[in-house]
């Protein structure tokens, strides 16, 4: 009988211990991840990938994972971030650049899966016009500016205003999306070109007062 009481003892600790062993190994592409995160980005996207205004870092933490590795292997293969004028860009080339394909993977899986950091809606109000002048955005980026992966178009709402706006200039420009192999970034050339600086500001007001479901307006801003 003790025999049969060890042995069960002894079957339960191996279970156990192979439960734990299983869940380490679980944990260690995240922690890879996480890892490449930190040593690559977080100087200049902050802790949570909330952004960095003073550093021009928009917020991507919650993005989709197929928008993030886009924008990554655009940065890298010369696609965005190649014009002089676009200081920022250079910058995350300069990053992306030596990034492996699998480190890419990795770290857009990472940073989908984190809480988005919405920034807290302004005080000011576009009213209909506004509504009316966002329409030509939600095709897109949805009614609630929540994305749409399938479309690589990225979540806006609750995103940094002046990043938005700067990067609405940089497409007005032809800082953004003018490569030849930038389809989507073409697309936002043709529409971001006939918006006066009134009119992308109405859109931006609009844009900050959504709230797409599961989105909180709180972060660690």
């Amino acid at each position: 009988m003790a025999l049969l009481i060890s042995l069960r003892q002894l079957n339960q600790r191996f279970i156990l211990s192979m439960s734990i062993m299983f869940l380490l190994l679980m944990s260690l592409p995240s922690l890879a991840s996480q890892t490449i995160y930190e040593s690559k980005c977080i100087s200049c996207h902050g802790v949570y990938g909330e952004g960095n205004e003073a550093l021009k870092s928009p917020s991507i933490a919650g993005l989709s994972e197929r928008y993030i590795a886009r924008q990554l292997n655009h940065f890298k293969n010369g696609i965005r971030g190649n014009h002089e004028q676009d200081t920022s860009g250079r910058m995350m080339a300069a990053i992306a650049v030596p990034l492996t394909d699998a480190q890419i993977v990795s770290v857009s899986q990472y940073l989908a899966q984190l809480p988005f950091q919405a920034v807290p809606p302004g005080e000011k109000s576009a009213g209909f016009i506004g509504a009316g002048l966002f329409r030509q955005c939600q095709s897109c980026h949805g009614a609630k500016g929540q994305g749409e992966e399938s479309l690589f178009a990225p979540r806006i709402a609750g995103q940094h205003l002046w990043y938005l706006t700067k990067q609405i200039e940089n497409f007005k420009s032809g800082i953004r999306g003018m490569h030849d192999e930038d389809k989507l970034g073409r697309q936002m050339v043709d529409i971001a070109k006939p918006l006066d600086n009134e009119h992308i500001e109405l859109i931006l007001i609009h844009l900050s007062k959504l709230k797409p479901s599961g989105v909180s307006h709180e972060s660690h801003h």
